[in-house]
């Protein structure tokens, strides 16, 4: 996406996660011992953030997309 938007001014960055913050979901699911109440569900990771307390690196919270599947 990052090559992309050299050419395409439309698309906003800083709106975007990193690939760090799909692994801060990853380890945060991987540490919680109810893991299995998440089974079956659709998770964002916005969401995963909000419960378990983290931000991505740039210290920013993303919105949810959820609202956007309906």
């Amino acid at each position: 996406m990052i090559e992309y938007a050299k050419y395409d001014t439309s698309i906003n960055l800083d709106s975007m996660e990193s690939i760090e913050f799909a692994g801060k979901c990853i380890a945060a699911l991987a540490r919680d011992s109810n893991l299995m109440e998440e089974t079956g569900k659709i998770l964002i990771a916005a969401e995963i953030a909000l419960k378990y307390g983290f931000t991505d690196i740039n210290g920013k919270q993303p919105i949810s997309q959820r609202g956007m599947l309906y």
